[in-house]
């Protein structure tokens, strides 16, 4: 699968480059390793009361390279898609907030 957003009924893919994504606030998404983080330059990256972040995506996409006969295979399936995220701005590192949400999971419980 891959994530991007839909203009005029053209799929257009992420691409986490330089540019890409920002607009004239400075507010835009960029990829990290394996993580995605929400930068604001005029808020120091933190996201306001009351606000929300733009859409990192908004459309999914099978591979292309798929037919429809076998899609046609797949018709009852269902693709569960599971999105998680953290408050990182409020701890000293990425891994403080993620210690917390292990603790809110149960995962760190003694």
């Amino acid at each position: 699968m891959e994530l991007g957003t839909l203009v005029n009924d053209f799929f257009l893919p992420l691409d986490f480059s330089e540019n890409t994504g920002r607009n004239k606030t400075g507010e835009y998404w960029t990829k990290e390793g394996e993580y995605l983080y929400y930068r604001n330059r005029s808020t120091q990256n933190i996201l306001m009361p009351q606000k929300e972040t733009p859409p990192v995506y908004s459309a999914i996409r099978l591979n292309p390279d798929l037919t429809s006969e076998f899609l046609a295979q797949w018709t009852d399936c269902e693709i569960p898609i599971f999105i998680q995220a953290i408050q990182t701005g409020v701890f000293e590192t990425e891994d403080r907030a993620w210690e917390a949400f292990d603790h809110l999971e149960g995962k760190n419980d003694a």
